[in-house]
């Protein structure tokens, strides 16, 4: 698990469901901490940012990208909709699991 003052969204559980009369009946479910909303949907509501609402964005976001990278890793899926809003002026990286150890 990560310190938690890092700006990483943690994986709360991994189960697999299984039911047998689906197509597909193997389920993998990833449970994450509960965000308010992500960056996109703030872009598609407000359309536009000043720079002390936009700077919580970008230092959490630099430092959970900083963070993946001294371990080694790259998100390689950085986009609005993996920036998640956890408080007023917090955010965090979502969907790291595409990210590839270097």
């Amino acid at each position: 698990m990560f310190p938690e003052n890092v700006p990483l969204i943690p994986l709360e559980d991994i189960f697999i469901e299984y039911k047998p009369s689906e197509a597909y009946p193997y389920t993998l479910n990833i449970i994450m901490k509960l965000a308010e909303t992500d960056l996109k949907q703030i872009i598609k509501e407000s359309r536009s940012m000043t720079f002390r609402e936009f700077f919580p964005v970008f230092k959490d976001g630099i430092f959970g990208l900083t963070y993946m990278h001294i371990y080694n890793i790259a998100h390689r899926d950085i986009k609005p909709g993996n920036i998640m809003k956890m408080t007023k002026d917090k955010f965090a990286l979502a969907d790291y699991g595409i990210g590839i150890n270097l």
